[in-house]
């Protein structure tokens, strides 16, 4: 916007071919030292009474002239360039032999549309109608019919200049706001920008850092498992190995909890709703569950309601996470006695119309009232007693609140301090398409729950293990020749692609982080030259993504380090066998043919 003085802008342009209509606006509008015509009787009556006649002193106006629009264009433009704006214009309508009235003001508008207009006309050569067509329904036109009234040209000069001055300061003052508007909102999406590379930045670290921790931990877990199931220790040294054990896997969970959090914090820890069953459910639970809990001597049930349905509307992984935080909690803070899932349909609840309530029971320390308020809290605990004592990120509860709130679910508690705990969680549920009520048993014991002995698995394959650390090559090496694997060990993903086009293997296990040429890369090369040959990624990393970069890049399957054996074992018996089927299969073809 063109600055201009803050005082009151009293310019005025008159656009008219007469000299005479010229000398008619001066003689209204130009202020100096001129007054205004008093009325004749009023100037009468002062006579006669001998008083002094009442006068009024003009509003000073500055008023330049032009004959001709193109005359008056070039006004604007000069008075424009000297930062000396007019405040209106009257323009005649007929302006022979150039420019009418109505082009001229179309022109002027083009350099000045601020510039207001009243356009003097007696309609002889255009309507109401066509001039408005002409130049558009607008506040800064005003029409004047003529012959005009002196003091309605001398009011609406007061009137117009008064308007453009108080639209100019309320346009600079928006202007200021706008602009004010403008360096805060860079400020905002600076530091956002700044947030976000701060995010990132920590997501980078923690995915380092898991890689870091995980790679080693593999190492300690992995040997330990296989010494303590194997070797031949006195009952002191197996409890010290259980204890690394267990330290180590305690390690993990602390660095799962805080990439969870983290990953909640950046709002990158999303749901996906399907259709899950039931059983498996609880089954997986079972599973996951009792040798926990038995460790401790705690028996652990699961108890199940009569007409809850076969399937549910959920993100059953999520779900699981809930309570397996949950149990393990339980399991944590209870020395002796019994920890309880219970599982039923509740279709009368005042905040979710339809759901499924799982309570997890314990037997445990309990909370006190006063405490439970916070206990949801991240990084928060009962007390600083309690952490001492037992340990943890006080990360477990927190995480599984914002899941549940992702589920669209809500979570509570209720505890009696030496007696107990229990944390409800109520899920909607959208039965609609699932199946009808389960006839499983109603309860399930954990206590005598059979072990299948996965330890004795052997396998008949040629394996190839692409991995870059030197510990987890002695070890995943031994794990496969143990169960009767031929393994071969390269060191980079370029070895990994030369041999897999040397020879054929059953399985190739790929490391994802390695030097010369990462696992992505290896697994898109090996996919192109051998598309039948089953790749699955091995990763330390835990970050959310990973499992999904890794199938697109062709792998089948997906191994995190620390390696579980037994999931271990499952990926070997699912690939192997289907390997072996496809092999079967083409050599019946090449039979037949």
């Amino acid at each position: 916007m063109i600055p201009f003085p803050q005082e009151k802008n009293r310019r005025i342009l008159i656009l008219d071919d007469t000299e005479m209509i010229h000398k008619d606006f001066r003689s209204v509008l130009d202020g100096n030292s001129r007054l205004l015509d008093t009325d004749a009787l009023d100037q009468a009556e002062a006579v006669i009474l001998g008083r002094t006649p009442t006068v009024e002193y003009k509003e000073a106006f500055e008023l330049d002239f032009a004959f001709q629009g193109q005359e008056g264009l070039e006004m604007v433009q000069r008075a424009l360039k000297e930062h000396r704006p007019y405040a209106m214009a009257f323009v005649d309508v007929r302006m022979p032999p150039g420019w009418d009235g109505i082009e001229t003001i179309q022109r002027i508008w083009q350099v000045d549309p601020e510039l207001q207009m009243v356009i003097c006309t007696a309609y002889s050569d255009y309507s109401l109608k066509e001039i408005l067509k002409k130049l558009g329904k607008t506040e800064k036109l005003l029409i004047l019919k003529k012959p005009f009234d002196a003091i309605e040209v001398y009011q609406l000069a007061i009137a117009i200049t008064e308007k453009w001055s108080l639209s100019r300061r309320a346009r600079m003052k928006q202007e200021e706001l706008e602009s004010l508007v403008e360096k805060q909102t860079l400020r905002l999406r600076q530091a956002l920008e700044e947030a976000r590379s701060a995010n990132e930045a920590k997501g980078r670290f923690l995915a380092n850092m898991s890689h870091e921790i995980r790679t080693p931990m593999n190492a300690i877990i992995g040997f330990g498992e296989m010494l303590s199931a194997e070797a031949e220790f006195t009952p002191t040294q197996k409890q010290y190995m259980d204890i690394i054990c267990m330290a180590g896997k305690n390690l993990l969970t602390i660095m799962d909890d805080l990439l969870d959090f983290s990953r909640i914090e950046a709002g990158k820890l999303h749901v996906k709703i399907v259709e899950c069953s039931m059983r498996e459910m609880i089954e997986n639970l079972n599973l996951l569950l009792r040798p926990s809990a038995q460790s401790k001597g705690i028996t652990f049930e699961v108890i199940t309601a009569d007409n809850l349905p076969a399937a549910m509307q959920t993100d059953p992984i999520r779900v699981r996470q809930c309570l397996i935080n949950l149990v393990n909690n339980a399991i944590k803070f209870t020395e002796t006695g019994r920890i309880t899932i219970k599982i039923s349909l509740v279709e009368d609840d005042t905040e979710i119309p339809r759901s499924v309530r799982f309570d997890v029971e314990d037997t445990g320390i309990g909370i006190e009232q006063e405490k439970l308020e916070r206990i949801f809290e991240a990084f928060a605990q009962a007390d600083a007693e309690t952490t001492r004592k037992f340990g943890g990120t006080g990360l477990g509860l927190a995480i599984t609140r914002q899941l549940v709130g992702l589920l669209g679910g809500t979570i509570s508690v209720t505890s009696r301090p030496g007696e107990g705990s229990t944390f409800s969680i109520l899920l909607p549920v959208d039965f609609e398409g699932t199946s009808q009520a389960d006839s499983s048993p109603s309860r399930v014991e954990l206590t005598e729950y059979p072990k299948e002995n996965e330890a004795n698995s052997v396998f008949d394959a040629d394996i190839l293990v692409a991995e870059d650390s030197p510990t987890n090559q002695v070890l995943i090496k031994a794990l496969l020749e143990h169960m009767g694997m031929r393994v071969t060990l390269t060191q980079n993903g370029q070895e990994a692609l030369a041999a897999a086009r040397d020879r054929h293997f059953d399985l190739v296990f790929m490391d994802i982080q390695m030097p010369v040429m990462n696992g992505y890369e290896a697994t898109r090369r090996i996919r192109d030259v051998k598309p039948d040959m089953p790749v699955i990624a091995l990763t330390a990393n835990a970050m959310v993504g990973d499992p999904e970069k890794c199938y697109q890049a062709g792998a089948r399957g997906f191994l995190p380090k620390p390696i579980d054996r037994e999931q271990l074992i499952r990926i070997l018996r699912k690939y192997l066998s289907a390997d072996r089927q496809r092999q079967a299969n083409s050599v019946a073809q090449s039979v037949s043919e």
